[in-house]
């Protein structure tokens, strides 16, 4: 069976564009080859109209494959039966790619759909998340949010903000692992641009589901997903256009419902900054303080204002965030994701202690409520001097930084006032270097936000 699917494009042609096909005899494989250079999304949906693969397309292969085994299917696709019916193809537009049609000119876009053979430069990987007997959306039913990686308690290293061929990275999902491996990484949170991963290669690494939502109204990875959204294909339809807005405020709506993590990333890069109304600050889990001291920067007295107003928002970084865990599961790291038990810092050897009434405190923890005095103390592995800081209800207490053999300690003692809000974190960074060190804060007491 070999099928040519032929759509006429030009300037003015909508952004999705759609066509059926039809399967006499169920197959052993679906093989989609792009006959013509373009960019975007496809989406194929089955004879029962479930989703069968979602992927971006314009980067990395060009040959995609639905098998009944993952072994033999493409990332983004679902392993199954390839069933007689009715099947679907979608393909949504990138902006981008119209600007490349002459104006006036009418060009063919090509996809062949055929049961050949073709050696697929990667797979979907051996463990399968999603669940072969949904509806139309993919659900992640066999994602294991159990499964035990290491009793260790400490701090482990988590990459929450990543992409790979899938989504117009430049490493496959191989490559992806390996290099997190050899980055020391323990927790890889797949945050794939607007596709959702069915599935990832077996590793050492702890592999957690996520997806990126990416619009003008602001990007958005949500941690710790157990199904596709439901407004995701309209989100990728109207990429940058107003109506986007909508579709991501429902789509921020169920992720609050489902009790997904809610990470704003990049708030303020040109082009995807944030708007509140499309992602309401009420619905933050987290919020990522960007690469350059300059964002890093706005971010983070965006961050102390909010904390000001009685809001409970945590700093992430894309690679660099060191989240505590009595133990490494899925669903421990997501649990201590919502807790704040999170620090920045460029190297793992720095330390942080936290000590009121006998007791110690970890970065987001709550203290009960008393008059009491907290003692910080902060270990920053550098070679160069630091100026480390506490931030105390908004205001910036600089410590005194003592040279050790290994690196530079600090300690200061601040109040918390019973009745009161109250809230502190620690920071360092080197003028030159950048950002060397951001504590969560620890809080005490309530404030009604605005």
């Amino acid at each position: 069976m070999e099928k040519t699917i032929t759509f006429f494009v030009n300037r003015s042609t909508p952004a999705k564009l759609e066509e059926t096909i039809t399967i006499s005899k169920a197959m052993k494989r679906m093989t989609i080859t792009s006959k013509t250079d373009w960019a975007g999304y496809i989406v194929i949906r089955d004879e029962k109209n479930r989703i069968r693969l979602l992927r971006m397309c314009g980067y990395g292969e060009e040959d995609f494959t639905i098998a009944r085994h993952a072994s033999h299917t493409s990332p983004g696709g679902v392993p199954g039966p390839v069933g007689a019916g009715r099947w679907k193809i979608c393909l949504y537009l990138f902006p981008e790619f119209f600007e490349t049609i002459p104006e006036g000119e009418t060009i063919p876009l090509r996809i062949c759909i055929s049961g050949e053979k073709r050696k697929l430069q990667e797979t979907m990987g051996s463990k399968v998340w999603v669940d072969r007997h949904y509806r139309e959306q993919l659900w992640l039913g066999y994602f294991n949010s159990k499964e035990f990686y290491s009793n260790r308690t400490g701090w482990y290293l988590g990459a929450l903000h990543t992409r790979t061929r899938m989504s117009g990275g430049e490493n496959t999902i191989r490559e992806a692992v390996k290099r997190a491996k050899a980055d020391g990484v323990d927790v890889y949170v797949t945050t794939e641009r607007n596709v959702v991963a069915t599935g990832w290669k077996d590793s050492s690494v702890m592999t957690v589901p996520g997806v990126e939502l990416t619009s003008c109204f602001g990007d958005i990875g949500l941690i710790g997903i157990d199904k596709m959204p439901e407004r995701l294909e309209e989100l990728i339809e109207s990429r940058g256009t107003k109506e986007s807005g909508q579709y991501l405020y429902e789509t921020v709506r169920e992720a609050v419902k489902r009790g997904w993590i809610l990470n704003l990333e990049h708030p303020f890069q040109k082009g995807s900054e944030w708007k509140e109304d499309a992602i309401p600050v009420s619905s933050l889990t987290c919020m990522e303080i960007g690469k350059s001291m300059e964002e890093f920067a706005k971010t983070s007295v965006l961050l102390d204002r909010l904390w000001g107003e009685g809001y409970r928002i945590w700093a992430t970084k894309e690679k660099e965030t060191l989240i505590h865990c009595e133990a490494l599961t899925p669903e421990i790291f997501l649990e201590n994701i919502k807790k704040g038990h999170m620090v920045l810092a460029e190297n793992r050897n720095s330390e942080l202690n936290i000590r009121s009434e006998g007791e110690e405190y970890l970065p987001g923890d709550e203290l009960p409520e008393q008059n009491r005095k907290i003692d910080i103390r902060i270990y920053i592995e550098s070679a160069r001097k630091p100026e480390v800081y506490i931030i105390h209800n908004g205001e910036r207490i600089r410590m005194d930084v003592i040279q050790t053999e290994s690196g530079w300690k600090a300690e200061e003692k601040i109040r918390f006032r019973k009745g009161e809000w109250n809230w502190a974190r620690v920071e360092a960074f080197h003028p030159e270097k950048g950002l060397l060190f951001y504590s969560n804060p620890v809080w005490q007491g309530e404030k009604e936000t605005l």
